[in-house]
């Protein structure tokens, strides 16, 4: 039997809160897909937190009432604190129906936002606490004034479901993509499926990666001074400079792999093949400690972009299809803008990307994604692809789907806007020379 209601409540505010801000970090990459496993684990989270609440309370008590030799009946059962906690239970056996749902119809589910998920998951329980809180407020309140004032009470009724609901869609719709899989079921899914872009991550490893077409790495500019911003980020006593350049050289020459008449496919597998390889692990390390913070892209920019200009000649930039790329990224935001809605054209994005992803790929994709695409994006890529012949149609969509699915990665990074500038600022440097 429950002696406290109040006090478990309260116990579980605590141990919400303690989650909150220390914060183990659960992140996932991409917003892919939940299995079915982590999405049962997140159904039962209110009712363990629950459990572990009564638990300590059943604890306590029993540690009190050794204490004091007394029999638990002084403790105050008042009703806001029991209604309270019956509307927990509640909130805590919704989402386990929800997923029941969920999984018989063949959703898909997955986050809205890959980072710090551990935070978010507290923020939710927190929210469906409080709320649980004010349904008990709102029926004690009814039920004082049943009597007196039925009109009343009724609307004290009225809004507390209005309460419940909104403390379960709310979040729901804030935290969670919710998309059908279009047949394909995700029962026995225990690990966490690819998501597309992890698919676009591993298409066709560069055939060779000692190549380094434009000597990159056999040039000397020791004389071009850039900012100070990487310095944090470099070993004590490195010359920044010597470092800055020897990095930018192997970012061209390999990450980039650029040389005469690139293909927009070669460059897209060598930038997702150096990812992965312990080559580039000091220019994956960097990029990680910097994060994607708008304002730390810019400073990083602008101390570099004197030594990318060097490296990066006009005819470098031009031979190689590097513009291609770039203008490619410029005009699909500039497609974006102009669909109406940014951030709901965006979310459509991430969506396509990041649910369903059991479909064709990059057929159904791309597809999705073609109400945003102009013209003057996939003509170039078409004619840059035509290489391929037999595999023609794969690639050149392949391509559309990652320079459109860039953007939506950016807006959830909430740098678009910065990346977008500076990308202009390139192309036009070179557009002016």
């Amino acid at each position: 039997m429950i002696k406290s209601y109040k006090f478990i409540l309260i116990i579980e505010a605590v141990i919400l809160l303690l989650f909150w801000f220390f914060k183990p970090y659960i992140s996932f990459d991409e917003n892919r897909s939940f299995g079915i496993f982590q999405i049962f684990i997140l159904a039962f989270l209110p009712a363990i937190v629950l459990g572990i609440s009564i638990l300590f309370q059943k604890v306590a008590i029993s540690v009190i009432q050794s204490d004091s030799g007394k029999n638990q009946e002084g403790f105050s059962e008042e009703k806001i604190w029991k209604i309270s906690f019956y509307a927990n239970l509640l909130f805590a056996i919704v989402p386990i129906i929800g997923v029941m749902i969920i999984w018989l119809l063949k959703f898909d589910i997955a986050p809205v936002t890959t980072y710090d998920f551990s935070r978010d998951m507290a923020t939710i329980l927190l929210t469906l606490l409080i709320a649980s809180f004010a349904i008990g407020i709102l029926l004690v309140i009814k039920k004082t004034i049943w009597e007196v004032n039925k009109f009343v009470g009724i609307l004290m009724i009225l809004i507390s479901i209005l309460v419940f609901l909104a403390a379960v869609y709310i979040p729901a719709i804030g935290y969670f993509y919710l998309n059908k899989t279009f047949g394909d079921s995700i029962e026995n899914t225990v690990e966490v499926s690819d998501s597309a872009d992890e698919m676009i991550e591993v298409a066709d490893e560069p055939d060779t990666k000692d190549y380094d077409f434009y000597s990159f790495n056999q040039k000397d500019f020791s004389d071009v001074e850039t900012g100070s911003y990487f310095e944090k980020y470099y070993d004590r006593g490195t010359n920044e400079n010597a470092k800055s350049q020897e990095l930018l050289a192997l970012f061209l020459s390999k990450n980039l792999d650029l040389r005469d008449d690139q293909y927009v496919s070669e460059i897209r597998s060598a930038i997702m093949y150096a990812q992965h390889e312990d080559e580039f692990s000091e220019i994956n390390e960097i990029d990680e400690q910097m994060g994607r913070k708008p304002e730390e892209i810019r400073e990083a920019f602008d101390s570099y972009k004197p030594l990318i200009y060097t490296f990066l000649n006009d005819k470098i930039y031009f031979n190689s299809n590097l513009n291609l790329i770039v203008e490619a990224l410029i005009v699909s935001h500039e497609d974006i803008s102009a669909a109406g809605n940014t951030e709901e054209t965006m979310d459509k994005i991430n969506m396509t990307m990041n649910m369903g992803f059991k479909k064709e790929f990059p057929g159904e994709y791309f597809e999705s994604l073609q109400p945003f695409m102009s013209d003057k994006v996939l003509q170039p890529l078409k004619q840059n692809a035509q290489k391929f012949e037999d595999e023609f149609e794969y690639n050149y969509k392949l391509n559309a789907v990652w320079i459109y699915s860039f953007w939506g990665r950016r807006f959830e990074e909430k740098n678009h806007e910065e990346v977008f500038k500076i990308l202009k600022e390139i192309n036009g440097h070179y557009l002016e020379t």
